[in-house]
């Protein structure tokens, strides 16, 4: 999935087109990967993981909401990098569009989030991890996390 973020886009509705809507009563995904590219936001998210549970999932990009009772993966590996400052520099945000139509913030909530055996890497792209903790280069292995009442609100792509 590649995405630009500010490319611009038309103002006109499109009556033609239909809600994105998907629901998942009770679905599991075997040797699943994921790769996007979201410039200048994210350079690269890439997640691969032998198994994810999904249970009264909910996707409703109309609404802007995604919700589940349980998100469950393990036996995977994550990968979010940011661009590089320069990359940055040389791509300034354009002048904000006054003529769009605000829309709600995307929300993300879920019951209960698990995951289990994972490797997760954090890092602006092309860094090198230096000795002791680096905020450029964070690397976890053998992660096992679970979260309970997670809600996540950005109204980042509202503008």
């Amino acid at each position: 999935l590649y995405m630009n973020v500010w490319k611009q886009q038309s103002t006109l509705p499109d009556s033609t087109s239909a809600p994105f809507l998907i629901k998942a009563n009770d679905l599991k995904l075997e040797n699943f990967n994921f790769n996007m590219s979201m410039l200048p936001t994210i350079d690269t998210l890439m997640l691969s993981t032998r198994n994810i549970v999904i249970r009264k999932g909910v996707v409703d990009l109309r609404k802007n909401i995604v919700t589940a009772s349980y998100l469950g993966t393990s036996d995977g590996e994550v990968t979010y990098l940011t661009p590089t400052p320069e990359y940055i520099a040389d791509h300034p945000a354009p002048a904000p569009d006054t003529t769009k139509v605000a829309t709600p913030p995307m929300v993300i909530k879920g019951d209960t989030v698990a995951l289990d055996r994972f490797k997760a890497v954090y890092a602006v792209k092309d860094a090198k991890p230096l000795p002791g903790f680096d905020p450029s280069y964070i690397e976890v292995s053998d992660v096992a996390v679970a979260l309970n009442d997670f809600y996540s609100d950005s109204s980042y792509f509202a503008n």
